[in-house]
């Protein structure tokens, strides 16, 4: 049934509204079936015929649209000058779809029978998704956990920096007003960090079973379908949450500074550049199933010892050539990333004098090779076991 994006934007909001662009009749029909026989309440929209601005109009208040991989030459020209993020899938692809549209529209309807959102339910919505996401990748919660962790003790030193750096020159005028707006905005920031660090990969969700679960290396096609997780996730805290910070947060933390990141960007929120620092350092100590596994010996060698990594992090947050892409490299933002290496270097001191209660970043403990003792994927076992420094440990906003 045809509808006014406009004037029933309203009426849309009560409900989850898909539209999808076919050419074929039964693409909409098997949609219409895969997610009817799962009894969610949602409403199908053919967006066949809409001329460009009109399809505008309508992908603006859409919860998702979804387009047939088969579209016509000219259909996919006025996709690419829209600049709007849209699904393409095949039809057979569908009912591999369908999973993660029904987890979305569970969540989203009970979520819009609130009319106002604040950084709770924002939270609420994430860890909602991130349970539901625990379910399919195990990893997933231990990882988010460790990343918050990490992007918290960037922040906390930099963003009370930063307001000096912009607004210091402010301060005697009215010391006392000063130094209330500072904690305002730090705690503005480190908020948001949480909650993009957390949210991250919620946008996994929208990947198939198979592939997040897949225990070997992933080809080309299957690393480029996992890379739009950063663009599922910020379409969804955009479409529901309304949070732009957010939502830029987690479409640029895989972008680099020298430009060769997922989206080929060069400035994007110091927020994205914390979180890339900090998934970066964790994605080298720690293991899962489609990277690498500790009964593995060859691909162990992938995995990082706590020491290397913090190598590692230095290399990358400076200019370097890099032998492999035989070009000048940087991926990680020099001055973020110092907060965290010397934050690890400390722990790492306090570790080997014996004052492990002092430890917080690495709380997991390290082993005597020098690895992190945190979750891992046990290759014989086929299961993921949890790392107990950060599996029972939930977010907190500050005030």
């Amino acid at each position: 049934m045809p509808i006014n994006p406009i004037k029933e934007q309203r009426q849309i909001a009560k409900k989850y509204v898909i539209g999808y662009y076919s050419e074929q009749p039964e693409f909409g029909t098997s949609l219409e079936t895969s997610l009817s026989s799962n009894g969610v309440q949602f409403e199908l929209i053919n967006l066949n015929g809409l001329d460009a601005e009109t399809l505008k109009l309508y992908l603006s208040v859409l919860d998702e649209a979804i387009f047939d991989s088969r579209i016509p030459e000219n259909m996919s020209k006025i996709l690419s000058e829209l600049k709007l993020f849209i699904r393409v899938i095949g039809l057979k692809d569908i009912e591999k779809l369908s999973e993660p549209i029904i987890d979305r529209i569970k969540i989203t309807l009970e979520l819009k029978k609130e009319k106002n959102f604040s950084q709770e339910k924002d939270l609420k919505f994430i860890m909602q998704i991130v349970s539901i996401l625990e379910n399919k990748d195990p990893y997933t919660r231990d990882h988010s956990a460790r990343v918050a962790k990490y992007s918290l003790a960037i922040g906390e030193e930099f963003f009370g920096s930063q307001y000096d750096e912009l607004y210091g020159e402010t301060k005697s005028q009215n010391p006392e007003q000063y130094e209330q707006r500072k904690h305002e905005y730090i705690v503005q920031k480190m908020n948001l960090t949480m909650l993009a660090s957390w949210a991250h990969d919620i946008g996994k969700n929208s990947i198939a079973q198979n592939l997040l679960s897949k225990n070997s290396k992933l080809t080309d096609t299957e690393y480029d379908l996992m890379k739009m997780h950063a663009d599922f996730g910020a379409e969804m805290v955009r479409k529901i949450l309304g949070n732009e910070e957010l939502a830029e947060a987690l479409e640029n933390h895989h972008e680099r500074i020298d430009g060769f990141g997922y989206h080929n960007l060069t400035e994007f929120s110091d927020v994205a550049k914390i979180i890339a620092i900090a998934d970066s350092f964790d994605a080298m100590t720690t293991t899962r199933s489609y990277t690498t596994k500790l009964d593995d010996v060859a691909s162990k060698s992938k995995l990082k010892t706590v020491a290397e990594a913090i190598n590692e992090l230095q290399v990358s947050s400076h200019p370097h050539f890099d032998l492999d892409e035989n070009r000048m490299s940087q991926q990680l933002d020099t001055r973020l990333t110092d907060i965290l290496v010397k934050e690890l270097k400390k722990e790492l001191s306090l570790i080997q004098e014996g004052k492990t209660d002092e430890v917080t970043l690495l709380a997991g403990g390290i082993d005597e090779k020098g690895f992190l003792k945190a979750g891992f994927w046990n290759d014989k076992t086929q299961e993921y076991t949890q790392d107990k420094s950060v599996s029972e440990n939930l977010p907190n906003l500050m005030k």
